[in-house]
């Protein structure tokens, strides 16, 4: 059978119960042959295009592929596609597709990573807007990116194997970004955590360096504390 015979077969079975639509990367020249072992492997519309395959297949057909495909380099899943006539537009729509993809994946560790990539690119659109922008909504976009990252940095366990290098790389991110701010309080509490959860993480000395600054500023664990005072509702439960 010819690579064209079995994509126009592949199309006529299609449907949108196929699966997830996904990019086959292969070397250049090896485009047809990965085609013919895709369709070894039911999956569905097979599209030889420069440099790669289209398809579509089921979570089950990913995993085979990632078994036995040989010609193959990597799959990429698509998960949009979309339009972007400005930087703002393609920053909001790139967020809403990170968004999208953590609804996809189950476990914590994945999860936490688009979590963070989130974050990044709020981030990265204060940076832009303080280049090219206003400083309101450099400003804005700078505290949701501080809102993103504590997300992560408050509800995420740091035992988890999985969790705990994004997370690292959250409470990096976030610790510049609250100095920045002059947050000094809580750039104090978040490092003393860092430091508890991970003493010989990468970024230790950078944590510690952020918390000095902070100290050096009047930042303390507990608010009040900066001032050689505590309030009654520091030493009452919280139940």
């Amino acid at each position: 059978m010819e690579i064209n015979e079995i994509e126009h077969h592949a199309q006529a079975e299609h449907t949108a119960a196929d699966g997830l639509a996904c990019f086959a990367v292969v070397v250049p020249g090896l485009e047809k042959i990965a085609a013919a072992e895709l369709n070894t492997l039911a999956v569905h519309a097979v599209q030889v295009v420069e440099g790669g395959v289209n398809f579509t297949g089921s979570m089950d057909a990913l995993c085979r592929i990632n078994l036995r495909a040989r010609s193959i380099t990597r799959v990429l899943v698509r998960l949009a596609g979309f339009k972007a006539l400005s930087f703002p537009e393609l920053f909001n729509k790139a967020v809403e597709v990170m968004i999208r993809a953590r609804r996809l994946v189950k476990d914590d560790g994945a999860r936490t990573e688009l979590d963070v990539g989130v974050a990044r690119i709020y981030e990265r659109k204060s940076a832009a807007e303080r280049q090219f922008g206003t400083p309101e909504k450099a400003a804005a976009y700078r505290d949701e990116a501080v809102a993103a990252y504590q997300s992560v940095i408050m509800f995420r366990d740091p035992n988890d194997a999985a969790v705990a290098p994004h997370l690292q790389a959250a409470y990096a991110a976030c610790l510049p970004l609250m100095v920045e701010m002059e947050r000094w309080d809580d750039v104090v509490q978040d490092a003393q955590k860092y430091l508890e959860a991970f003493p010989n993480g990468k970024d230790a000395p950078a944590v510690r360096q952020a918390q000095n600054i902070a100290r050096v500023k009047g930042g303390s664990a507990k608010t009040g504390e900066s001032n050689g005072e505590t309030s009654a509702a520091d030493d009452e439960p919280l139940l």
